[in-house]
């Protein structure tokens, strides 16, 4: 950090980070002169995107020490691949040519692309981290606020018609990875890296000992039908992988998830069903029947891997079923109701006509 002078006018010069920031305080006198240059490194500090006379990086040029950040960190594997697929969003975008002291609100909201909010979110979230890790590194002021898309939660479930449907056109795995998800409510990657070893015929449960948290990491209860394609499955080995990759160079070693994804979109098209019922919603179905059908909220939530019960409760549907009734049974008592006089009519009504027939009796005999 220094001040020097040109001519009569004091000029600043500091670094940040690996940055230098200079320019001219525009004063000439040395206490004012520092003032201007403490207010110059307090922006530098404490603002989002402030660009004095140091140049930013383009996002595309914080790319690679981004990605190796991500390559090294202590993150699960599901969260680098996250971040990897949104960096490959977003190089595909403009976005990836601007200079990170200039990416602000307009330019997030410019942001667009193809396929759901999860997406949009997907590739958000790690502009946001690589603007956060920028900031930490020195290279550009603290990053502007991103805010998430809103993602519509899934409402479609696997009844027993759809999954007929599905399971008419589905290949191997898919058929038995659709049925596995519908019975155990394991995701659909945790249901591919089971192995052997993580079964308990015995006590006729199924281990997941990975996850993002300590709660994904449980043990589910498996049904009969599941008990049969493993049995099916098993050919007497006592580890590895329940799904191994046909694949002789296979990375993980076992059925990738994109080659089950594909498998769905290509049955569901067949069988002709909507877009929006994705693999996913195997596990939304599982957990909607078994709170349904238990009312236990702590077991649901436990199998599901759940660590926060709001997460479960969206799949609390029992009062839908409850006013379905009550309105049912309001309408059939209704019906009767309607059918059936109500006390004292009918005899009212006998009486006003067997008056209404001795009139006329007598009517008729005055007449004639």
């Amino acid at each position: 950090m220094s001040l020097y002078r040109i001519g009569n006018v004091w000029h600043y010069s500091f670094y940040w980070g690996d940055r230098r920031f200079r320019g001219s305080t525009k004063q000439m006198q040395r206490t004012k002169a520092e003032r201007v240059q403490a207010e110059a490194m307090a922006k530098v500090r404490e603002q989002p995107n402030v660009r004095l006379t140091g140049r930013t990086p383009l996002l595309r040029e914080l790319a690679p020490r981004f990605l190796a950040w991500v390559g090294a960190a202590d993150l699960e594997p599901k969260t680098k691949a996250y971040y990897r697929n949104g960096w490959r969003l977003l190089s595909q975008t403009r976005i990836a040519s601007i200079r990170l002291s200039d990416i602000g609100e307009e330019q997030i909201t410019a942001l667009h692309f193809s396929g759901s909010v999860a997406n949009v979110n997907n590739a958000r979230r790690t502009l946001r981290r690589m603007l956060g890790k920028a900031h930490t590194w020195g290279l550009s002021g603290i990053a502007p606020k991103i805010r998430l898309q809103k993602e519509k939660r899934r409402t479609l479930l696997i009844n027993s018609e759809r999954e007929t449907q599905l399971l008419s056109f589905a290949r191997q795995p898919l058929r038995d990875v659709l049925v596995i998800m519908q019975d155990t409510g394991l995701r659909p990657d945790e249901v591919l890296k089971l192995r052997w070893e993580h079964l308990d015929w015995l006590q006729e449960t199924a281990s997941n000992p990975s996850g993002k948290t300590e709660r994904a990491r449980r043990v589910v209860p498996i049904s009969e039908r599941v008990l049969t394609i493993l049995g099916q499955r098993w050919t007497g080995q006592n580890q590895g992988w329940v799904f191994p990759s046909p694949t002789k160079y296979s990375r993980t070693g076992h059925f990738s998830l994109s080659t089950v994804e594909h498998q769905f979109v290509d049955a569901r098209r067949k069988a002709g069903l909507p877009e929006a019922l994705v693999l996913y919603c195997a596990r939304h179905t599982y957990a909607t029947d078994a709170l349904a059908r238990t009312g236990n909220m702590a077991a649901v939530m436990d199998a599901m891997g759940h660590s926060n019960v709001q997460t479960t409760m969206i799949y609390q549907h029992q009062g839908l079923e409850q006013i379905r009734n009550a309105i049912n049974l309001r309408n059939k008592e209704n019906q009767t109701s309607a059918i059936k006089p109500s006390p004292g009519t009918e005899e009212s009504f006998g009486q006003n006509l067997g008056q209404s027939l001795e009139s006329d009796a007598v009517v008729v005999a005055v007449n004639d």
